[in-house]
């Protein structure tokens, strides 16, 4: 009780956390930053009623201002004095987000991206959003409490998670979703990755360089030998390598044909022709056996014996023809391995 107590108290707060992200996205309707002064001039865009147009999709301007004072609310809450820059910032981050949201969920739309409400039970359940894992009602010492967060969304009260269930299936899902079919057609080679560690961590600076022709030679001649040796000589460490090994296997199935197959059936049949007729059955095992068990001779060998197995230890077909047979019964032949 105390936890969903504390969390209806809070509810208003978590919310507005939730709202924030609504504002961008629910309504499709405003994603953009600002109308290009040409078209509201030539009346293309009406400044009454858009404030700018993105792929055909208007953005309403009192839609719009509530972004951006939602924006500067959350400066204030942070406990400091709004500045000119702020106002300036906020209105071009609202912008740029609606911009990004609209072309988002129009491709969701084009894409057909839906998800079920079985899917937002799962991720509620399994995943839940990191919105919901800093939220301080699910959180003991600072660390998200599982075991909070399992009694209240195992216990609801009232219409509290209704919200967030929506935001969960009109929003936070399609994007996961559009976000992971662009990463399966995303492939990243070594040279991006190069020029990604580049950009980030190399640093130099040019100021200019200065090369006069009289410089340079107009006929640059190919070196000589001894050149390319002596210059080998100099290089000789950037040209060692760790000692490789490459190896090449070739393998194939080991595979009976339907040849092979009828050939062994053969030979049964004709040493199940000789036991009928009244022939040693371990004699003719030990003649005829590939069992690396026994040995191939008359004279010695194990008769085709194998001991005694469970259930479990042989291959199916053996082990059913096994434990079908009454003591002392000749059954086969068996298509086994």
């Amino acid at each position: 009780m105390g936890l969903m107590t504390t969390m209806r108290n809070r509810m208003h707060i978590f919310l507005w956390a939730i709202l924030i992200l609504f504002l961008l996205s629910i309504s499709i309707g405003g994603l953009v930053g600002g109308a290009n002064i040409i078209d509201q001039l030539f009346g293309r865009v009406d400044p009454a009623t858009a404030i700018g147009v993105v792929n055909g999709q208007k953005i309403p301007p009192d839609e719009f201002s509530r972004a951006v004072s939602a924006r500067l609310e959350q400066i204030r809450d942070s406990g400091r004095d709004l500045t000119d820059r702020d106002f300036e910032q906020s209105r071009n981050q609202v912008w740029d987000d609606y911009i990004r949201d609209i072309l988002i969920y129009q491709s969701i739309d084009e894409l057909d991206i839906t998800v079920s409400d079985v899917e937002v039970l799962y991720h509620l359940q399994n995943i839940p959003p990191p919105f919901l894992v800093s939220e301080p009602a699910f959180q003991t010492n600072g660390q998200f409490d599982q075991e909070k967060y399992n009694q209240a969304i195992n216990n609801p009260v009232g219409n509290e998670w209704v919200q967030i269930e929506q935001f969960m299936k009109s929003t936070y899902l399609p994007n996961i979703k559009l976000q992971e079919m662009i990463n399966a057609d995303v492939m990243i080679t070594e040279a991006d990755i190069w020029s990604s560690y580049i950009k980030q961590y190399v640093n130099y600076t040019i100021d200019g360089i200065h090369v006069t022709t009289n410089s340079v030679q107009d006929d640059v001649s190919d070196p000589t030998e001894d050149e390319l040796f002596e210059e080998y000589t100099r290089r000789i460490d950037d040209f060692k390598r760790e000692e490789t090994r490459t190896l090449e296997v070739a393998a194939w199935e080991k595979k009976p044909s339907v040849e092979d197959t009828n050939r062994v059936l053969s030979n049964c049949s004709a040493i199940m022709d000789q036991l009928n007729t009244g022939s040693d059955f371990g004699e003719l095992a030990n003649i005829h056996t590939e069992d690396p068990g026994n040995q191939v001779s008359p004279d010695s060998g194990r008769g085709g014996n194998l001991g005694w197995f469970s259930r479990g230890q042989m291959v199916k077909p053996f082990e059913d023809a096994a434990f079908a047979a009454s003591a002392g019964d000749i059954v086969g032949p068996v298509l086994s391995r």
